[in-house]
């Protein structure tokens, strides 16, 4: 089957992304079927609410990480077009509010408001969308997660950064490399 740089299958992956978003909706699904009758209707709302919101989230991750899996195998066309890119990343940030909620990460977008780009959306969402899925991975609890993009000779540079973990140089320097197969 198709698979992504570290050799994980499309389908793995995609099943390992969704995994804590719809632990989120079952969580909100549990509570207000426990506790129905004993929650006022202002209660009612506010869990309903959450759900709703949670279920679009996970709903636009799905999306996007089918989207991705279509790059991974090759069969999506470069399609560029003029994109605000403050937008860009405060609707990908949006679909990990919930992940990054369960951490009390805060999600920093310094993207200035006025920087547009002739892009691909998709294939650039699915790199920040794994950028930032890692990054609330290896973040500490109440963690802050910056993302920044500006451009550099003629050139449009992302950094998604943190206060996780981190690295070292040498696992840095193979990160990219086809032969890299090292698993968390």
């Amino acid at each position: 089957g198709f698979g992504n740089a570290a050799g994980k299958p499309v389908v793995s992956v995609i099943a390992h992304d969704l995994r804590s978003p719809f632990s989120s909706i079952l969580g909100f699904a549990e509570i207000l079927k426990d506790n129905f009758d004993d929650f006022s209707e202002e209660e009612l709302k506010k869990y309903i609410g959450l759900l709703h919101k949670s279920t679009n989230n996970t709903y636009r991750l799905l999306i996007n990480l089918l989207e991705w899996s279509s790059v991974q195998r090759k069969k999506t066309k470069f399609t560029p077009e003029k994109t605000s890119i403050s937008e860009l990343t405060t609707e990908i940030l949006g679909l990990f509010h919930d992940q990054a909620s369960q951490k009390d990460i805060r999600f920093k977008n310094q993207v200035p408001e006025n920087l547009e780009w002739n892009l691909d959306k998709n294939m650039v969402t699915s790199i920040l969308r794994n950028l930032i899925s890692n990054a609330i991975k290896f973040s500490l609890r109440e963690g802050e997660i910056t993302v920044f993009a500006e451009k550099r000779n003629k050139l449009l540079h992302f950094s998604v950064s943190d206060n996780g973990i981190g690295m070292s140089r040498e696992k840095a320097k193979n990160l990219f490399k086809s032969d890299f197969n090292e698993s968390e």
